[in-house]
């Protein structure tokens, strides 16, 4: 059994009890029945989403708190810190100006001991000491 579409009056508020009645007088028993068995199984339905809905906006809920006191625990450790632009270390390099121009020319440089393995590729040989 299809249920058959109800046309909705152009209200915004819903069917009227009329409008319903008008609508559903030529129904038969069965049908009524039916669309009735279907209603009970939608609001149970929609009940035991909204009760799920429930213990989820909850523990949603919970997390928030937990989060928000773990965010004020966070921000009151780091005042205690004082961190600021007067007691900041100025950030120093560990090697100097000139170590890394040696690094990258180690890696650059022009070399003499490699060897054409095909026209795309180029290996590199060991250094054999006394050449």
């Amino acid at each position: 059994m299809s249920p058959a579409p109800m046309e909705q009056s152009p209200k915004a508020e819903g069917w009227s009890r009329e409008a319903l009645q008008k609508e559903l007088a030529g129904r038969k028993e069965d049908e009524l029945k039916e669309m009735a068995r279907r209603l009970v199984k939608s609001t149970d339905g929609m009940k035991e989403m909204i009760s799920d809905l429930d213990v989820e906006k909850q523990s949603l809920q919970q997390e928030n708190a937990q989060l928000n006191q773990t965010i004020s625990l966070m921000m009151t450790e780091l005042r205690k810190l004082n961190i600021g632009a007067d007691n900041t270390v100025e950030p120093r390099l560990d090697e100097g100006p000139l170590d890394f121009v040696g690094r990258f020319w180690e890696q650059v440089k022009p070399r003499d001991n490699t060897y054409l393995v095909n026209e795309n590729v180029g290996e590199i040989k060991k250094p054999v000491p006394g050449e």
